[in-house]
This record gives C-alpha cells, sequence and structure tokens, in this order.
C-alpha cells in the first residue's frame, strides 16, 4: 500500500513538473520573435553608410535569432512605412526621433555621433547653432524628411526664405548656382557626396565650405513599438559588438573612416 502511494505521489510529481515545462513553453510562443524584421533608412542601399548600417543590424538580428531585411525608400517615405508598420523600423534616425514620431521605440545603444552642419559656397559665411541663423537674410535649405532640420529651422528663417530638396545633389547644386546661400544636412551626408563623380561634374572646380555646426546628437535605430519587446535585446547586442570592435571592422569593410562614422 505505503509503494503505491509513493509511486501515485512520483507520477503526480513528474506531470505537475511537465505541466510546468508545457506552460512555459506556451507563454514563449505567445511572446515569439519575428522570422524577419524589414528596415529602411534615409540614404539608399548603395550609400557605404546605409551599408554599413546593414553589416552591424544584419549580424546584431542574427545574434537574437532573426533575419534582416533592408527596403529601399526616400527619407520621407521611410518615416512614413515605419510609423503605419509598413516596415519593422529605421535604421539610423536621430536621438529625438520619436518626439515627432510616437510609434516608434528608439533602441537606446546608438551605433554613431551625428552632427547638423551648415554648407555654404562663400568661405566668408559663418554659423553656429540653429539660432545664429536667426535675423539673417539667409535663403536657407534642407533635405526633405529630416525632421530635425524642418523643426529647427521653421522658427529662425522666415517661410518664403525656407525651402526643401529631395537630394543633396539637388541642394548642393542650388549652393553652387547662388540660389541658395545656406544648405543644411546631417554633415557625413554632405561630406560623403563631395568626395563623388557628381560634385566634380557639377562644382567646375568650385569648393562648399562647412559654415558651421548646428547641433551634435547621437544616432540609433528605432523599432515599431509592436517590436518593443526586441529593444533591449538589440541595445545589449549593439553594445557587445562595439566591445569586440565590429563597428570598427565593419567600418573599414566598406570604405568608411573615422571622419564618416564615429561612435
Amino acid at each position: 500500500m505505503r509503494t503505491t502511494i509513493r509511486m501515485f505521489m512520483m507520477v503526480t510529481m513528474i506531470l505537475v513538473y511537465l505541466l510546468g515545462i508545457t506552460l512555459s513553453t506556451g507563454a514563449e510562443t505567445d511572446v515569439s520573435l519575428p522570422a524577419r524584421l524589414t528596415f529602411v533608412f534615409t540614404r539608399p542601399k548603395d550609400n557605404p553608410m546605409t551599408q554599413w548600417l546593414i553589416l552591424i543590424y544584419t549580424e546584431a538580428l542574427r545574434r537574437v535569432n532573426i533575419g534582416f531585411e533592408f527596403k529601399d525608400v526616400p527619407p520621407k517615405r521611410a518615416s512614413y512605412y515605419s510609423d503605419n508598420a509598413d516596415v519593422d523600423g529605421e535604421l539610423g534616425r536621430i536621438y529625438d526621433y520619436s518626439d515627432t514620431h510616437p510609434n516608434m521605440i528608439r533602441v537606446e545603444e546608438h551605433t554613431q555621433v551625428v552632427f547638423f552642419s551648415a554648407f555654404a559656397a562663400v568661405p566668408d559665411l559663418t554659423l553656429k547653432g540653429w539660432e545664429s541663423l536667426q535675423g539673417t537674410n539667409y535663403k536657407v535649405e534642407y533635405r526633405r524628411g529630416i525632421q530635425k532640420s524642418k523643426v529647427r529651422l521653421s522658427p529662425v528663417v522666415p517661410p518664403d526664405h525656407l525651402s526643401d530638396i529631395t537630394t543633396v545633389h539637388q541642394g548642393i547644386q542650388k549652393l553652387l548656382a547662388g540660389r541658395t546661400d545656406v544648405y543644411v544636412d546631417v554633415d557625413n551626408v554632405v561630406v560623403q557626396y563631395m568626395k563623388s563623380g557628381k560634385f566634380k561634374e557639377i562644382s567646375k572646380g568650385r569648393t562648399v565650405y562647412k559654415a558651421g555646426v548646428m547641433e551634435r546628437i547621437t544616432a540609433h535605430a528605432f523599432l515599431h513599438k509592436k517590436h518593443q519587446a526586441i529593444v533591449p535585446k538589440l541595445a545589449d547586442v549593439l553594445r557587445k559588438m562595439k566591445e569586440e570592435g565590429l563597428f570598427k571592422t565593419y567600418r573599414d569593410q566598406v570604405g568608411l573612416t573615422s571622419d564618416d562614422a564615429e561612435w
């Protein structure tokens, strides 16, 4: 009789243990990670900066068992897609991007430090900070879809002196033609463009000068809020990848330098 009772208790304990495993597994399944995440960025796929970030996030997602996919769209459309969950996230936006895009959650570990700079075709034009444009008569332009530029320029530049364009090429071209006085954009975007053959074609020996730095800020990946559970995992992985030297390895691999990307 005692043997029967002991056996019954042992069987009961085993069943309870197995039930616990089943429930635990079921809970994990409910919050299972997606098989793949699709990202957009403010620069085209063949841009070295885009390639650098693709390498970083392909590896970062691999470490949490998620596949990576990139969708090549213009900056403004990128925001539209990510806001509406047509894609899962953005590879790089500035720290306070979610202030104007509340559906997006910032991955706290940044990938780089970003400088917003003003550029001019005349060497003696000097600026420092957004407020330095207050009270000036400059015709100022920025790249469409770069929300930081729009938000910070609108209060200090009169509407009839502020315009936007689609590409860096257009912005620099109008600057050289004297149709605008100041072009504001992410510093390394313009620096990279000025190393290209397109710039040499339109500049005809003329130079574009950096008039000054408007703001220094960090850049981060942002995920749609439906992927909130993944955000801290990615931050931890990115931190480890920095420590391992992978950020620099990938930067060298795509031909960037510390002038192009620093963190």
